[in-house]
């Protein structure tokens, strides 16, 4: 005795247990329209990633002294003359980062956060040394600019209705390029180690 289906149903073919739990290879399988299959991500190129590792192994002692030398450089050049003032073209001022108006004091302050940043990178401490690096170049930037924006604008005499002409000295410069060096080193230094594989944590693993 045949069953027949019920009227309104659709009689649904059976599928093989073998065929359906395993049986067929995914790639014997129907494409599904409207599925989108990503690309299967290649991983990084060995090559450059064992160069990249040994740049590290070879040169990763040299960002800790490149930062504290920088460091130091910016704590003498606070006290270094940051402007000539000239008013009435024959009385002359000596600006230096140290005068009251002027930002030194807070420069030497990031020269001691650099040359931190230089020891932890020496002893190792790469994620707290590349972060401080980062931040302290940063910063050292930031005060530069300010403080040659306002030389340039007129010095520390230009409220005072004196007829002056500013020429900026050396010491300003040797700062923004000091914090630039230190940026540098925060930066690259972090993008080596991450992408030579060791993520830029802590120690290196020991061999």
């Amino acid at each position: 005795m045949t069953l027949s289906p019920p009227v309104g149903t659709v009689a649904v073919p059976a599928v093989r247990p073998e065929s359906a739990a395993g049986g067929a290879h995914p790639w014997a399988l129907p494409a599904t329209a409207g599925i989108l299959v990503p690309a299967p991500v290649r991983p990084a190129d060995p090559a450059a990633r064992s160069w990249l590792r040994r740049a590290a192994s070879h040169c990763g002692w040299l960002p800790g002294p490149v930062a504290v030398c920088a460091g130091v450089v910016v704590i003498i050049a606070s006290g270094m003359r940051w402007a000539t003032v000239r008013a009435y073209g024959f009385v002359e001022f000596t600006v230096r980062g140290t005068d009251p108006d002027q930002h030194g004091q807070l420069t030497v302050l990031l020269g001691i956060l650099a040359v931190v940043a230089g020891l932890l990178l020496a002893a190792g401490r790469r994620q707290w040394g590349c972060m401080l690096a980062t931040m302290t170049g940063l910063m050292v930037l930031l005060t530069a600019a300010v403080d040659l924006v306002q030389l340039y604008r007129g010095g520390p005499f230009v409220d005072s209705g004196l007829r002056t002409a500013t020429t900026v000295g050396p010491g300003l410069w040797v700062i923004a390029c000091c914090g630039f060096v230190v940026l540098a080193v925060g930066v690259v230094v972090q993008c080596v180690y991450q992408a030579s594989g060791h993520g830029g944590r802590g120690r290196e693993p020991r061999r």
